[in-house]
């Protein structure tokens, strides 16, 4: 049944990505269209649908599987960013290159990707999962992946204003709480949220049709940050679950979101500080195309 529902929801997700190709080729959407597709999915589409996601009901079973993806989350984004660490230690790239190797390898593409796919795998108990996971995201980006990259210690407080962040910590206050949204206006946040998909996608589209495809297969670096990012991370992440014996809505979303291809954000913070973004742009290019072969790689081990 989990392979019927992915099957048919990659099929979608292609032939989406293929349309924001088409759509890219014809200039219909235009670099700044792009950008503005982007502001809007991360400001204003995202935060409404983690409004829209508090909809289940606050139960003791739901509650339990909060805290362990919260657990599960912190403990990979510890252990990815130790073991980057000592594999740069002997890679021939610059200082600058390592640094972002070392968040390329942490920081997948929750945002545009695992968010809308949790969505609509799981639900929005999957969802709920995902806004968890993407806190603990957030917390490691603003205390550990950006104050490396500007080579400087501290919190990055500027990152602690981002809508999706705020909208999160709020939704997971309203969910713990007795009130719930009226109808109407879940309604219009649910119906808002099932843009997530086609914006995303039709976003992940205009950036590969700006992409020479033959330069992505070259590079030994980027094959190694896809190799970890979408076939490592998931069994470590696989196998160490299994053997807890957690229930299949922890297990499902939180693969699913390690399964992930490197972030978007990675290429606009190592544009921003300087740090190899043409290697950054290649890897976060080259893991989305893998993403189709490995993902329904990956989620079928689950269901054996």
């Amino acid at each position: 049944m989990l392979m019927e529902t992915l099957s048919g929801l990659l099929i979608k997700v292609i032939c989406m990505v293929l349309f924001g190709v088409f759509l890219r080729k014809k200039n219909i959407i235009t670099k700044e269209l792009q950008a503005g597709l982007s502001s809007l999915l991360l400001n204003a589409i995202l935060p409404i649908s983690v409004v829209g996601s508090v909809e289940p009901q606050c139960t003791p079973r739901m509650v339990q599987a909060l805290l362990w993806t919260a657990l599960i989350s912190t403990v990979y984004y510890f252990f990815a960013f130790g073991l980057s660490k000592l594999m740069t230690a002997k890679m021939s790239l610059s200082v600058q290159g390592k640094q972002i190797f070392i968040m390329m390898n942490m920081f997948a593409n929750v945002g545009f990707i695992g968010m809308p796919l949790c969505s609509a795998l799981c639900g929005k108990e999957g969802f709920l999962i995902a806004v968890v996971y993407n806190l603990v995201y957030q917390v490691f980006l603003v205390f550990v992946g950006i104050p490396m990259l500007r080579g400087q210690k501290g919190i990055c407080w500027e990152m602690l204003k981002d809508p999706l962040l705020i909208v999160s910590l709020a939704a997971l206050a309203v969910f713990v709480s007795p009130f719930r949204l009226p109808t109407v206006v879940q309604e219009v946040c649910d119906d808002i949220g099932s843009m997530m998909v086609p914006v995303s996608m039709l976003i992940i589209g205009s950036d590969l049709a700006d992409q020479k495809l033959s330069v992505l297969f070259k590079d030994v670096h980027s094959y190694l940050v896809c190799t970890m990012r979408l076939i490592v991370y998931p069994l470590l992440m696989f196998v160490i679950i299994k053997q807890m014996d957690l229930p299949s809505m922890v297990l499902v979303p939180t693969i699913l979101l390690t399964a992930l291809p490197c972030g978007s954000l990675n290429v606009i913070l190592a544009k921003q500080y300087d740090c190899e973004p043409e290697f950054a742009s290649r890897a976060v290019i080259l893991s989305m195309v893998l993403m189709v072969i490995t993902l329904p790689g990956i989620l079928w081990i689950m269901g054996q």
